[in-house]
């Protein structure tokens, strides 16, 4: 989330510590959706639509947080390319909160189309400020 090949935003202690909180999360969400489908599989319809929509928040929160992230190493580094990206994930997820499927593919599509430019950008930084090593013979 905050972290990228060794560059931190949020650095306290020598760690990135939401990224920390991020992964964490994200090993939290696929246990609410399984236990959401099992739940709905033995017809508890109304535990299962409150623990999907827990689990699809935590995701959807997750993404614009990191989204964020990534405008803030492209505002760092004065990367036009980046901040456009992630400006576009950014509204690709507001459209995903829609739940309509039609919505949803359009967000997807968009979605691709601003991680690339996050994906660019970031190659880009770490091509720059990474060290060089030359190969010796």
């Amino acid at each position: 989330m905050f972290g990228w090949g060794g560059v931190c935003i949020v650095n306290r202690g020598g760690s990135c510590r939401l990224s920390t909180i991020y992964r964490y999360l994200m090993f939290v969400a696929p246990p609410l959706m399984a236990f959401s489908y099992l739940l709905y599989l033995y017809g508890d319809e109304i535990a299962a639509a409150v623990l999907f929509l827990i689990a699809v928040s935590l995701i959807l929160g997750l993404s614009v947080s990191s989204y964020v992230g990534a405008y803030m190493v492209s505002n760092q580094f004065r990367s036009n390319v980046g901040r456009v990206g992630a400006l576009i994930s950014i509204v690709a997820v507001i459209m995903w909160l829609a739940l309509i499927p039609r919505v949803m593919e359009v967000g997807t599509a968009i979605n691709a189309i601003g991680n690339a430019l996050i994906l660019v950008t970031l190659i880009q930084v770490r091509r720059r400020y990474s060290p060089t090593t030359k190969s010796r013979r």
